[in-house]
């Protein structure tokens, strides 16, 4: 399906007209003051911009808090350019302030507060005003409740608030366009907050039209489309915050704001359908247009986000609803941007709906997460982050987190699908995810249930999947699974139930391949991935999983998950088909081999010997190590192991174990806490470094005060007859009231008390150095 691309280029000309203002003769421009007092020229808003028509333009009407400006209904005509603008305190200062005059429709006739007709060509810039209290009396008016627009030019808003306001159609903002030229702009500042719509579109009707709302500080928060009950039956209840429609033209709304501090830009709003957006393809139209929501990020900080919205029926973050009998689409396309934290009774993160009743040919709504080319403008993705993310959706035990009806598509790349809850995570017809990480999320049923499967370059573990989900994945009757070069790790779950045709299965770990196998398949293990930390979420994989150059390399300059280089051939792991990894990640270097080594804001990692002996602390740190603290024990005794860490050995060579510690003892080395690193080689242990010990040995860092790290470290060989892939070090973190070395220790009553920081686990091997690690 095309993506329509009409609102880039009517950008182009937008700011062309604008820039023609800008040039022409400063005499043409007009300032019209609103008001009560000296200098001002018109009473009302309406009386100025009518008075601005015979001006030349571009005009300025200046609404200042001179006068209150209650009870109103305001509606106007614009032909060329006219911007309204409030922070002024009255008609003699010409120096804006930050205040916001407020025009307010409320006690008077119910009515929209401001109704607005532009022809083609015209720009109406509305700034520094607070627009609130429109009140549509008649639930079976079309009219929006504060702002309404109809016509084929511009209306542009930044630094502004329409809040407070009820309309049947758009409680806030109700646009209608009547040409290909019709556009809404929201820029900065702008609040679009505490707006009902009886119909649809709590915060935004935009039918018709192409919208941007692009820019910091923009917030479509807390909006509602109630839907009206007649007779027992409810209509509308579409969009909370935003309702894009089209019908006889294309309708788009590019949404690309960071939103205001943490709250995402489209946040807490609600709906019977769609509670943070809804989008129509409208059935009943005599021809084509097409819906589109096309969502990026402009803050490398702060991605734009759809969060915390409500929906009491279906599509908690977002609902499609094409029309299949014109073929009127219905999309989303998403590019480095988050749904998170909706809630609704079925799918509360996406719904995809289809109409198929009327010709059956299944006509596609999709939603695109990061494939293809971002749109102009949009941040590419940072490194080392995800590039969209679906985490935080709570659906009930009976509904799914991700939904669409016949004939629709989830394509998905560079994706983190986590922390979400419902019945199933995913139930499509057709899903395609790349280069993703579905990990932590909770789910009644199977993970994910689809008729056409494609996961390729993803992992898929750490979630919890309740007893009627006896396997991860499910494929229907007729359908199809293709996966390779996956990681799907869920012990005591068989990964795939398949009513389809032979799947097509290739480079894949998983902890059952017992129902991936077949003649599609081929070159599965089982074998632990081992991965970083996936206690807290951290799914990397260390230099020693099996999943570490285990498939082929793929051609083409395509990334991981955190947009790192794949294909990436560690020279001290032999390869087991190729250079490529399992699973969303890729691991670029061997080092660190010991993890959390410095104690970056935390002890995870490394598991309690003794509990509650040791703890972080933030004070302190080894020089020349980051500013992350140190692992602190402190506690009586001769001697104590607080704690410890596994690390897998990614193959033979020499390795030197080393760190920093530091005690109250004095010294050096004659008396109080000694503070040491204790090892433990295993040929071939166990996944949690058990089983027969091959050699053993301690390393002394310190006993004063000052922080010290050996000039010689603790060497192990391990020779290449002796290397297995179970081959582990043991690593303890040990203080005591001698060095270990035959001197007696003091009193039991004494109080060990040491520090640990930078330890690391480093290797010499000419293997290494091939890959210019030295």
């Amino acid at each position: 399906m095309g993506m329509h691309l009409g609102l880039v280029h009517r950008s182009v000309a937008v700011a062309a007209l604008l820039g023609l203002s800008a040039w022409a003769p400063a005499a043409t421009a007009a300032t019209f003051k609103v008001g009560s007092g000296p200098n001002c020229t018109h009473s009302t808003v309406a009386a100025a911009v009518a008075a601005s028509e015979g001006s030349a333009g571009p005009d300025t009407v200046r609404v200042t808090r001179s006068a209150a400006y209650t009870q109103q209904a305001i509606s106007f005509s614009v032909t060329q350019e006219v911007t309204i603008t409030g922070g002024f305190a009255d008609c003699t200062t010409d120096v804006e302030d930050a205040t916001y005059t407020t025009i307010n429709g409320s006690g008077g006739v119910q009515t929209t507060v401001m109704t607005i007709s532009g022809s083609t060509g015209s720009l109406v810039h509305l700034r520094k005003l607070t627009i609130s209290g429109g009140d549509i009396a008649s639930a079976s008016s079309i009219l929006g409740g504060g702002i309404y627009y109809t016509g084929n030019g511009l209306l542009d808003i930044a630094d502004s608030s329409i809040s407070n306001n009820t309309g049947a159609y758009g409680g806030g903002i109700n646009v209608n366009g009547t040409g290909d030229a019709a556009e809404l702009d929201i820029g900065p500042n702008t609040t679009i907050f505490g707006n009902t719509a009886y119909y649809n579109g709590g915060g935004i009707f935009s039918n018709n039209i192409e919208t941007a709302i692009r820019g910091d500080n923009i917030l479509i928060d807390f909006n509602t489309a109630t839907g009206i009950t007649s007779g027992g039956n409810t209509t509308g209840g579409y969009g909370g915050g935003i309702h894009i429609r089209a019908c006889l033209l294309p309708s788009i709304v590019e949404l690309a704001s960071p939103g205001v501090g943490q709250l995402g830009v489209v946040y807490s709003n609600s709906a019977r359908y769609g509670g943070g957006v809804f989008i129509e393809g409208v059935q009943d139209c005599s021809s084509s247009g097409d819906a589109y929501l096309r969502m990026y990020s402009i803050d490398a900080m702060r991605r734009t986000k759809i969060q915390a919205n409500q929906a009491s029926v279906a599509g908690g973050g977002v609902y499609t609803s094409p029309n299949d009998y014109n073929a009127n689409a219905a999309d989303a396309y998403f590019w480095n941007a988050s749904i998170i934290e909706n809630t609704a009774p079925l799918a509360s993160a996406i719904y995809l709906g289809a109409d198929t009743t009327i010709s059956g040919f299944g006509f596609q709504s999709f939603a695109n997460f990061n494939v293809g080319m971002p749109p102009t403008g949009a941040l590419p993705c940072n490194d080392d982050s995800n590039c969209g993310e679906i985490s935080g959706n709570i659906s009930p035990s009976t509904g799914q987190v991700i939904y669409g009806e016949a004939g629709t598509d989830f394509i998905a790349s560079r994706i983190k699908i986590s922390g979400n809850s419902g019945s199933e995570l995913i139930r499509l017809p057709q899903a395609a995810i790349y280069d993703s990480l579905i990990s932590d999320n909770t789910s009644t049923l199977r993970l994910i249930e689809s008729n056409r499967l494609t996961l390729n370059g993803t992992t898929i573990a750490g979630n919890t999947i309740g007893t009627g989900g006896p396997q991860v994945l499910g494929v229907n009757t007729g359908g199809h699974a293709s996966i390779d070069t996956a990681i799907i790790w869920q012990p005591g779950k068989q990964a795939l139930h398949n009513d389809g045709d032979t799947p097509h299965v290739l480079d894949v770990i998983s902890n059952d391949i017992t129902t991936l196998t077949g003649s599609g398949s081929a070159r599965l293990t089982v074998a632990e991935p081992r991965f970083v930390d996936p206690a807290h979420g951290d799914y990397f994989l260390t230099a020693a999983s099996p999943a570490v150059d285990f498939a082929p390399a793929i051609v083409g300059d395509d990334r991981d998950l955190f947009g790192h280089t794949r294909n990436i051939d560690l020279a001290l792991v032999d390869n087991k088909y190729g250079p490529r990894d399992l699973g969303a990640l890729e691991r670029e270097v061997v080092q660190p081999l010991v993890l959390n080594g410095t104690f970056d804001a935390n002890v995870n990692i490394w598991p309690e010997v003794i509990v509650g002996v040791s703890s972080w602390d933030g004070t302190q740190n080894a020089p020349g190590t980051p500013a992350g603290g140190a692992l602190h024990v402190l506690t009586n005794g001769t001697s104590i192991s607080a704690r410890k860490q596994c690390v897998h050995l990614p193959g033979p060579g020499t390795y030197t174990l080393n760190g920093w510690g530091k005690s109250t003892g004095s010294g050096p080395f004659t008396t109080g806490s000694y503070v040491r690193l204790g090892w433990e080689y295993r040929s071939a242990g166990s996944e949690t470094c058990d089983g027969t010990v091959t050699s053993s040995g301690n390393l002394l860092l310190a006993n004063n005060g000052t922080w010290r790290r050996p000039a010689t470290p603790a060497t192990i060989v391990v020779s290449n007859a002796a290397w297995t892939t179970d081959s582990s070090i043991l690593v303890y973190l040990v203080v005591e009231d001698g060095p270990g070395s035959g001197i007696a220790p003091e009193a039991p009553t004494s109080t060990l008390n040491g520090w640990f920081d930078g330890i690391t686990l480093d290797v010499l091997s000419d293997r290494i150095f091939a890959n210019g690690f030295e």
